[in-house]
């Protein structure tokens, strides 16, 4: 069903960490399916299977009566209907959205993507656009609410849009929110990139877990991982819960990104380079949009191989660009190393150089 909904997806891609029948229900009878619960290895290929679905028409007989649905928590779905009327009002002016996770909404309009990240920013963006777009005022959309007072406050908005048995409880609600789901506050973003050398041996991955933990730092480029299409494990690092690999068919060169659990971070689309030389991620991190690029060059032929991959880039890119990576290759030979270990004269570095920056400058 999966090569059916996505058909230009290799089998590979459809890994699964686990997969297993739930029991069945006892007041059901036995004749009844039972539900299958899955997990898929890459997230973002669980994602467009969804996306799939859910607009896939005509599916093969067989696959028909099939549902497929995002397994949430009971929690989460509590903290995603806090934000019904503001989703209602969006729908009914066509206003596209989708929901990030666990419970943010994600609006494009005009061309930009919104996160409302809590009612109360929902809220606010609906005041932002009504004078642009005719979305409805808070009045508007609260009507036939006779418990709300006239000229409700931004706050008391907030208070309203939840279910009305956790109205006498928003304070709980709230230091749930900030105890599961990361600050989306503007800060600082950390970023460090290695060149690994290979990451197959278990005490490469020990060593680099103790560094990663002593950096704290919030994104990681890895290059060299050398893991094998297929076989590429899962880093048991429990502070980067999103991890992005590219590899190629063969132990030789991959790139990674990890992703600090601190970040409120929602993925937008991934480009994985088959050959495993390069990762472009697009996404929301704190409610800013990045497109973060880890790239690991050839040893030889780097003006060709950057010029394909900045051409790609640009075509890509959206939000702020970070472009991280090991390019195999020095600004002057003259000044930075011996002659004798570069193979290009200076002027052909220099020029390599300001192509690069210039096409960086227009993005």
């Amino acid at each position: 069903m999966f090569r059916v909904l996505l058909p230009d997806i290799t089998m590979d891609m459809f890994l699964l960490d686990c997969i297993h029948r739930l029991p069945r229900p006892q007041h059901l009878p036995p004749t009844t399916p039972r539900d299958v619960l899955m997990r898929l290895h890459y997230y973002h290929v669980k994602d467009q299977i969804l996306r799939a679905h859910r607009t896939k028409k005509n599916l093969p007989t067989q696959f028909k009566d099939i549902l497929m649905f995002m397994d949430l928590s009971a929690e989460t779905l509590r903290r995603r209907r806090s934000f019904k009327i503001i989703a209602d009002a969006l729908r009914s002016h066509n206003v596209p959205y989708r929901w990030g996770y666990p419970a943010k909404l994600l609006i494009s309009k005009g061309g930009k993507l919104t996160v409302a990240a809590t009612p109360t920013e929902g809220m606010d963006l609906l005041k932002e656009w009504d004078t642009k777009t005719r979305l409805p005022t808070d009045r508007t959309i609260l009507t036939n609410r006779p418990d709300i007072p006239a000229g409700p406050t931004p706050q008391q908005n907030c208070d309203h849009l939840l279910p009305t048995t956790q109205r006498n409880n928003h304070t709980t609600l709230q230091k749930l929110i900030t105890t599961h789901t990361p600050s989306t506050q503007p800060r600082n973003i950390k970023i460090i990139t290695h060149n690994v050398r290979g990451l197959n041996s278990p005490n490469k991955r020990h060593t680099l877990l103790k560094e990663l933990n002593n950096t704290q730092a919030d994104i990681v480029c890895l290059q060299e991982t050398h893991f094998k299409q297929n076989s590429n494990p899962i880093l048991g690092l429990k502070h980067f819960l999103h991890q992005f690999h590219a590899t190629s068919p063969t132990k030789s060169r991959g790139v990674s990104i990890l992703l600090s659990h601190t970040l409120a971070f929602d993925l937008i689309s991934m480009e994985p380079d088959p050959q495993g030389r390069f990762i472009i991620l697009i996404c929301t991190l704190n409610n800013s949009t990045y497109t973060i690029v880890n790239s690991y060059s050839p040893n030889d032929n780097q003006d060709t191989y950057l010029a394909s991959l900045l051409d790609k880039i640009e075509k890509l890119q959206t939000g702020t660009m970070i472009i991280c990576g090991d390019f195999n290759h020095i600004l002057n030979p003259n000044a930075d190393s011996t002659a004798q270990h570069s193979k290009k004269k200076p002027s052909q570095i220099l020029q390599l150089h300001e192509q690069t920056t210039g096409i960086a400058r227009s993005l």
